[in-house]
């Protein structure tokens, strides 16, 4: 081999680093843009996953809060409202946290004080 082949094979090998040097930042800059929309995509779907369970414990959620209080029940053509009467403090805690942490589709909620110790909550939920 002499001077001019040995020069023309490191000029190939020093291109071939560089250009191989920069396939490699690019990579590493898609992967990094992969990872963040990834990261936002796993968090979306598991928010999405929660609202849809959420959306199937509805009805037990209704059954629970019936048995904190029995309310009277009025149905209509859209909506149905539960009436929760002569609520002592306990009561209307429990009620309020459980509609507070539900996905229940709440078209009106009406919380009146009846005497000094208890409460009436008028839930409408849609159907």
């Amino acid at each position: 081999m002499n001077k001019r082949e040995l020069n023309i094979i490191l000029a190939v090998l020093g291109l071939l680093v560089v250009i191989l040097g920069y396939l490699n930042l690019t990579v590493k800059s898609e992967y990094k843009d992969k990872k963040a929309n990834y990261l936002k995509f796993e968090k979306s779907s598991y928010e999405i996953f929660q609202i849809k369970r959420m959306q199937k414990k509805s009805k037990n959620l209704i059954n629970t809060l019936s048995s904190i209080k029995q309310p009277k029940v009025t149905n209509r053509s859209n909506s149905t409202i539960y009436v929760f009467d002569n609520l002592n403090i306990n009561d209307l805690n429990q009620l309020l946290k459980k509609i507070k942490g539900s996905f229940l589709p709440i078209k009106n909620l009406e919380i009146k004080r009846d005497t000094t110790n208890h409460a009436m909550i008028a839930l409408e939920i849609a159907k």
